[in-house]
């Protein structure tokens, strides 16, 4: 039987959690390489996986005078070793993770330590065990500070790896500067595992653990949750993404999952050691961590967009795909944005977007999807059923791999044809979030009384079918 609790707090979410899941969607979005007049370097990556010690050893050549370096995200390595004019010399790791090489530096190479670093819940340092591991590239690759210009040739040896781009004939990869910077999620060791859909390949890393469901039923919760994307956008959005599944301790399908906006995406889903065959059925996490890829990367750090959509599709794809019944979808938006309301009665957009950075997540993701629906029906209404809240995302994608809250306004109202955007979102800003939710519903025929929800007949009870079924008037 489907969960039938709001969905507002539909995860009892570990601490841990919570704060991986704030990291995410406070990450760095990518955009263009900084402008610059630093000559062409050429790099060349030999990275060795070692199970003992636990440690990925990284050798660097250079072929070109940058000495700039950087650790995206500094604290495991301190210092680096240069190779200079033939001798070697030791270089410390600022606190702003920035390494300044000698003139006349060659080689450069260090040690990032996974002993006794490799928390399950820390998937961006390095999670799992010696063997089978997951990492952000950005950990712990250095790259030089300034990524114009830069190309990069990576090798690993020591274990069988899985990146988000494809590799050569040789095994190697072959990579931009941006790449450097948005390196996504690397895995090592582990299993392997592939599904096709309609447009897109997911290739699928799973990590060594105690579980209580076999890889089949892994891949195949994987494989549906990309399919319910195809509700929302057809063909799949990109053609290769890679999802590294890592088994931690715990009930339920997924107590979250992360997404790295590398070039393609990457996806890190946790799975519970001791989750059941019905809780995949349950689950949401899959299914909103792939949706991000039906929206471009969003830059200046918009997160109700890009949270909003994927929670408010989350229902509206499980809906579609008949995985939900209509009645489950839309009770869980009710009684989100009406816990939303009760905990939080005088949030505007900007308190919601406070609290995010406070560690108070909940209401800015079902903040975000209430101004998602309200799009849709908004759209819905302007166009007389023709067009939708997904065409305007297609449209958005068609611009590019990035998005700004202006680009998305525009294309909000190109699709609609009229001023929606601007009329919706700063109400949102200046007056409780919650506050309209329910007249907002009732219009849809969602009916509460007390603890019940009903669906019925209402001025727009034909848009609330339409959005179900992913289909015009």
């Amino acid at each position: 039987m489907p969960d039938s609790r709001p969905a507002f707090d539909a995860r009892s979410t570990p601490w841990p959690a919570v704060l991986l899941l704030l990291s995410a969607a406070c990450a760095h979005a990518p955009g263009p390489a900084r402008s610059g007049t630093w000559p062409a370097l050429e790099l060349t990556y030999e990275v060795a996986y070692r199970t003992a010690p636990h440690a990925i050893d990284v050798d660097i050549k250079l072929h070109g005078p940058v000495r700039d370096f950087l650790f995206t995200e500094p604290g495991r390595v301190h210092a680096v070793t240069a190779t200079v004019r033939g001798a070697e010399a030791t270089i410390a790791v600022d606190d702003d993770g920035r390494v300044a090489l000698p003139s006349g530096t060659t080689q450069l190479r260090y040690r990032y330590p996974l002993d006794g670093a490799a928390s399950r819940w820390d998937v961006y340092g390095g999670a799992g065990t010696p063997g089978s591991i997951v990492v952000a590239g950005r950990t712990y690759l250095i790259r030089p500070r300034v990524a114009d210009s830069v190309t990069a040739t990576l090798r690993i040896t020591g274990a069988a790896a899985l990146l988000p781009w494809p590799s050569d004939a040789d095994g190697a990869w072959h990579l931009s500067g941006t790449d450097l910077v948005d390196s996504g999620f690397h895995s090592f060791g582990g299993e392997r595992c592939t599904v096709q859909v309609e447009g897109g390949v997911l290739e699928i890393a799973l990590h060594r653990g105690v579980l209580s469901v076999g890889r089949q039923q892994l891949c195949e919760w994987v494989k549906r949750a990309a399919e319910e994307v195809l509700t929302v956008r057809r063909p799949f959005p990109q053609p290769r993404v890679v999802v590294h599944l890592m088994p931690i301790d715990g009930d339920g399908a997924s107590p979250l999952g992360l997404m790295l906006w590398s070039t393609p995406p990457s996806l890190t889903i946790l799975v519970g050691s001791h989750a059941r065959e019905d809780d995949f059925d349950r689950d949401w996490v899959a299914v909103h961590e792939l949706l991000h890829l039906v929206h471009p990367s969003f830059l200046h750090r918009a997160p109700w967009i890009p949270e909003g959509l994927a929670t408010y599709y989350q229902e509206v794809a499980r809906m579609r795909s008949g995985r939900i019944r209509p009645e489950e979808g839309w009770v869980a938006l009710a009684r989100a944005f009406r816990a939303g309301f009760e905990e939080r009665p005088t949030w505007t957009l900007k308190d919601a977007e406070e609290g995010l950075r406070r560690g108070t997540y909940q209401p800015l993701y079902w903040a975000g999807a209430l101004i998602a629906l309200e799009l849709d029906v908004e759209i819905r209404r302007a166009t007389f059923g023709r067009r939708s809240l997904d065409d305007a995302l297609a449209l958005l994608a068609r611009r590019g791999s990035t998005a700004s809250v202006g680009s998305f306004a525009r294309a909000i109202d190109e699709t609609a044809g009229a001023k929606i955007f601007e009329r919706v979102v700063d109400a949102r800003s200046e007056e409780p979030v919650f506050a309209r939710s329910a007249a907002l519903l009732e219009r849809l025929g969602i009916f509460e009384a007390g603890d019940e929800v009903r669906l019925g007949g209402a001025p727009d009870s034909a848009i609330r079918d339409a959005i179900t079924r992913g289909a015009p008037l």
